[in-house]
């Protein structure tokens, strides 16, 4: 099922998430070092369905790409922020606070 993100910090023109991408969001929101937050197209995954939840954060020059996997839904969400480093620490806290599965690349 997917729901709409709005509000603060909120930007581009996709504003629908997936729930596992707005449950993340409304978590996120609140942290300082995030300027905004850029949802993109929900695409379907490979592979069954299920309960997979998972994250896999890759730091860029222009912030942070969180692609978000739920069951067989893909969404990447784009961070601007004022501090890479410090918010990827506090993604991570967050992340494995609500028992995601986390990934970094290799």
């Amino acid at each position: 099922m997917s729901k709409h993100c709005a509000g603060d910090k909120i930007c581009g023109k996709h504003t629908t998430a997936i729930d596992l991408t707005h449950e993340i969001v409304a978590n996120i929101r609140k942290l300082q070092s995030i300027k905004k937050i850029s949802l993109g197209m929900i695409l379907p995954g490979k592979g069954k369905g299920g309960s997979n939840r998972r994250v896999k954060i890759v730091e860029h020059s222009w912030g942070i790409l969180l692609t978000i996997r739920q069951s067989s839904s893909i969404q990447e969400v784009r961070l601007f922020v004022s501090d890479s480093k410090d918010t990827v620490n506090q993604l991570h806290t967050i992340l494995e606070n609500m028992d995601i599965e986390i990934h970094f690349p290799k």
